[in-house]
Parts: structure tokens; sequence; C-alpha cells
């Protein structure tokens, strides 16, 4: 015990140098991978948010092409009314504001599920975090009301155009307005398609805006 004494005594410095040492090492070796994970998050922030830039940037592409078709629906759907209201009016344009309020324009855009997979994580800005979360839930409650809308042009509004007699001459309308259409359509770059003819049979404007169902 005396020797183990003497020998600490004469020799602590280098000891207490060694165990510096071993330290110091074992600590840089924790910071330099801490870093080092710290450094793969940062880059995966990155890409993730570079992919979110392009889908979010199509998405919102999307959306003014949606609203855009909703306002022309809008449009038509008061033209209509004051036709009505005054039970006179141009049939080719009715027919064609009839045409338009039939477009199910709805909004599919491209979604992440980044809170299962964990990268939610990445995304360090507190109130971006928050919208991405909140997407699926805002896109959730849009979905319902356009499910409104379907319930109603085809539950309802179709069923009426048919036992009028008018479905030919409104779809006539509706392929010739290249406007409108090439929005509606899955590929939008299509050119070349056959137009409807209309009915060789001209319908009755009063017949239209006297229905009650309308």
């Amino acid at each position: 015990m005396k020797r183990i004494l003497t020998t600490l005594s004469q020799k602590w410095p280098e000891y207490l140098l060694e165990i510096l040492v071993i330290t110091i090492g074992i600590y840089g070796a924790f910071t330099l991978e801490n870093w080092n994970d710290l450094r793969k998050q940062r880059i995966e922030e990155q890409v993730l948010y570079s992919q979110l830039l392009l889908d979010y940037e199509a998405n919102l592409d999307q959306l003014h092409q949606k609203i855009e078709l909703h306002r022309r629906c809008v449009k038509s759907g008061f033209a209509i009314h004051a036709a009505m209201d005054a039970q006179t009016g141009n049939l080719d344009s009715l027919l064609m504001d009839i045409s338009v309020l039939s477009i199910d324009a709805t909004f599919d855009p491209i979604t992440h599920d980044l809170g299962s997979s964990g990268k939610i994580n990445l995304i360090i800005n507190p109130e971006l975090n928050r919208l991405i979360s909140n997407w699926s839930s805002d896109l959730a409650a849009l979905r319902e009301m356009e499910l409104m809308w379907q319930g109603r042009v085809y539950g309802q509004f179709m069923d009426i155009r048919t036992e009028m007699g008018i479905e030919r001459d409104i779809q006539s309308k509706f392929w010739n307005m290249a406007e409108v259409h090439s929005d509606w359509l899955l590929d939008g770059g299509v050119s070349e398609f056959r137009a409807v003819t209309p009915s060789r049979i001209t319908p009755n404007i009063k017949d239209i805006l006297g229905n009650k169902k309308t």
C-alpha cells in the first residue's frame, strides 16, 4: 500500500495528464459525432425544403387553375339566375353557362406524410412546421366541400338536364370552349379532339327557364 502511495505521489502529474487527454479525446469524439449528425440533418432539411418547394409550387399552380374554374362556375350560376328571373335570354349563352356550371373542378394536390415518416422534425421553423402539419386537415375540409358540390351537380343537376333533353347541346357547348375544357382535362396538352355536334331539335329556352326543378 505504501509503495502504491509512493508511486502515485511521484507520478500523479503524469497520471493526471493521461486522464485529461483521455477525457478531452472522449469529449472531442462525442462533439464531433454530434456535429456530424447535425450537419447531416441540415443537409436532409435543405433537400426536404427543395422538394417541398417544387411540390407546393405545383400545388399552387393547380389551385389557381381550379379557383379560376370555380369563378367561372359562380359567374355562370348568377347569369342563369338572372335569365330565370327575367324569363328571357339568349339560348346559346344559357346553354354555355349551364355547361360551365357542371364542371367538376376538384383539387388534387401532391401530399406528403411527413408526420409518420418523422421527417416533419427536420423542419425547425415552427410556423412552417405548423402549416405543413395542418395541411392534411385543411385539405380534408376542402374535399368535404367538393363532395357536397359533386353531390348537387351529379345527383340533381345532371338528371334535370337529361330530363329536359338538352344534354347533347350542353356537351356541344362545353367541348367547343377550348379555354375551359383544356383546364379540365387530365392531359391539358391535348389539342385535338372530336367535337360534339348539337341536337337536331333545338331546345326551347322557355322550357328551360320555366322548369321548376332548376
